[in-house]
């Protein structure tokens, strides 16, 4: 009855039924007139305050925070890549804490814990340009996680102190023109330069090139000590190298200033494992020794070289640990593909030696130089985008996201992102994630397949304990499990997705009684995981793409499509709800329900419309 007139009475009301429209001019949010009470249209309601008030789901689709968090989950970058590449130099190892830096194409710097001898753990990434500076990193000439001197002398009972007092990685990176040196601090949570280290440009010679300082894939630097390194460069069908003070990036004269081979001998830089970090005898002299490749029965002469691009599987040696130019071949198993692409990242092992990871497989692997066969290191593998399910949001403190392949529940700092592994929850078997809700101790993860009772399973956040499972076979059947969810007073509520039935428990797991969810707007709907907003409900509607709105009898009371059409996982966080897709990807909506007037108005909109309430 939107548009009526303005009629007085004797009482000075308007005479309208209650829950109708009229156009009145005045501008606050609760009128009276006589013994009739209105609302301004959008205006926040409550059936105890106003019960004969007709009351909307006004929801607007707000996007105010969208991320993908599989990016910060997944190992190896965002769901959906089809290949894991690691840069050409990308490897590194850190014997003293057990741990492995590895480089993908995409800047991505990825640490991994491991036991020697062991499979790993992936553990996060962080972006490496956002590091070093993007305008510092066009390309990554070399890597190396280079000891403190207290490491080495914990582990070998002595060291050079001068050499050994800049603990951290040290990254050689190529801006097209100049090469730079940064050491990067990964003791903490967030990777940083190291303080008081900044970043070193090496300075052009004649013998590196200078004109060719920091040519894009065909440069490669190499640490033969913490002080000391080596940079190469691919010039002119020539192999230049020359040696460098790693701390201040002057040139070293008299040292490995040479060019080797030609265009016929030396094979494409870009393309091989030219310059690999290995230590000589640490356990004795811990100086350092040369870069280099290694074999067992060359173990005096830890030499670097190149591979020539002959069809002979052959690794041509230049220099030996003394510096001296040498001339020699040194025919490598056969096995080793020496003029294929798939092969990248050389790195010393210090539990299995030389060694080269796959350059795109899944999951990657790290495989020894002298035995390709032999599978030496296994990665973790990449999940896909269809993983994630599950999905809880505990305010400022964290994120919980399921995922399938991993069989975990993961916790994600909500703003900075970082993955808190030592609250990763490990779910039971035949029991993984499908739809959990948090009470900021514990999540609760409901699920069942057909082949196994529904169950919900409780664990504690703090250390991933499983504290206790409930039977929920009696009122649902597996394949019906649509999502969990828990109101303010700590009742717990499962949704039937064949009957719509809404079965509740009280805290202690006690079974209650059921409501049946009304139809939506669109007739017959599919639900998919629940979300309560302490009194009330949300249910993503499959079949339609829409986000419905449920009263906490059943009554229906609003919708909204969203754009996200594969949604694993509801939850609501003070006034806003929060959706998530299978890629882990999360969006986020404002929500104003209970609000007077119809619900294809906007409650934002400056309006004179008022409906009568009481």
């Amino acid at each position: 009855m939107a548009g009526l007139s303005r009629t007085k009475t004797t009482s000075g009301g308007v005479t309208i039924p209650i829950g109708s429209q009229v156009n009145l001019l005045d501008t606050a949010n609760v009128v009276t007139r006589s013994n009739e009470t209105f609302l301004k249209n959008g205006q926040l309601s409550d059936s105890s305050t106003y019960p004969n008030a007709p009351l909307r789901n006004f929801m607007n689709e707000a996007s105010l925070n969208e991320a993908n968090y599989s990016s910060y989950l997944s190992p190896w970058g965002a769901s959906g890549t089809s290949n894991i590449v690691p840069s050409k130099n990308g490897c590194a190892f850190d014997k003293v804490n057990n741990k492995i830096y590895i480089v993908t194409s995409d800047y991505y710097l990825h640490t991994l814990s491991y036991t020697s001898g062991t499979d790993t753990t992936w553990i996060r990434r962080d972006d490496l340009r956002a590091i070093i500076g993007t305008s510092k990193y066009t390309y990554l000439a070399g890597l190396q996680y280079i000891p403190s001197h207290s490491d080495i002398s914990n582990m070998y009972g002595t060291s050079n102190t001068a050499q050994e007092e800049h603990a951290a990685l040290a990254v050689a990176t190529v801006n097209a023109t100049q090469v730079y040196i940064s050491t990067v601090d990964v003791s903490g949570d967030t990777y940083a330069l190291k303080s008081g280290t900044n970043q070193v440009l090496l300075a052009s010679n004649s013998a590196s090139g200078a004109s060719n300082m920091g040519n894009v894939g065909y440069s490669a630097v190499c640490w033969i000590s913490p002080t000391r390194i080596i940079y190469a460069a691919y010039i002119s069908g020539k192999f230049h190298s020359s040696e460098y003070n790693a701390l201040d990036g002057t040139f070293v004269a008299g040292q490995r200033n040479d060019a080797y081979g030609s265009t016929s001998s030396v094979y494409q830089f870009s393309l091989v494992p030219e310059l690999v970090p290995y230590y000589a005898g640490r356990g004795t002299n811990n100086t350092g020794g040369q870069a280099g490749w290694i074999h067992p029965l060359y173990t005096t002469n830890h030499v670097w070289g190149v591979r020539t691009i002959s069809t002979i599987p052959v690794v041509r040696y230049f220099v030996n640990q003394y510096g001296q130019t040498i001339s020699s071949t040194l025919t490598i198993d056969g096995a080793f593909p020496h003029n294929q692409y798939s092969y990248n990242s050389p790195h010393y092992d210090e539990d299995h030696g030389l060694c080269y990871l796959t350059m795109t497989s899944h999951p990657l692997k790290s495989y020894k130089y002298d035995s390709l066969t032999t599978v030496k290191r296994t990665y973790p593998s990449r999940h896909s985008g269809a993983d994630y399910t599950g999905y809880a949001y505990d305010g400022s403190a964290s994120i919980f996201i399921g995922n399938t392949t991993e069989n975990k529940i993961f916790r994600i700092h909500p703003t900075t992102y970082a993955l808190t592994t030592a609250s990763t929850i490990t779910t039971q078997a035949n029991y993984p994630p499908f739809a959990f809700v948090g009470d900021g101790t514990h999540i609760y993860n409901v699920y069942g397949d057909g082949s196994y009772a529904p169950k919900v399973y409780k664990y504690q956040i703090s250390n991933g304990a499983n504290i206790a499972n409930y039977a929920i076979d009696s009122y649902i059947t597996g394949t019906n499990v649509a999502g969990i969810a828990r109101d303010s007073a700590g009742n717990f509520y499962i949704l039937d997705k064949s009957d719509k039935q809404l079965h509740k428990w009280n805290s202690s797991w006690v079974y209650q009684s059921y409501v049946t969810l009304a139809s939506g707007p669109d007739g017959a709907f599919t639900p998919g995981d629940i979300a309560c907003d302490g009194t009330d409900f949300f249910v993503f509607d499959s079949t339609n793409t829409k986000i419905l709105f449920f009263l906490a009898d059943g009554t229906y009371g609003g919708s909204f499509a969203t754009a996200n059409a594969n949604i694993t996982g509801l939850d609501y966080y003070s006034s806003t709800l929060l959706t998530m897709a299978n890629s882990s990807q999360t969006r986020s909506y404002t929500l104003n329900k209970n609000a007077t007037g119809h619900p294809t108005e906007t409650i934002t909109a400056t309006t004179s419309q008022y409906t009568r309430v009481a």
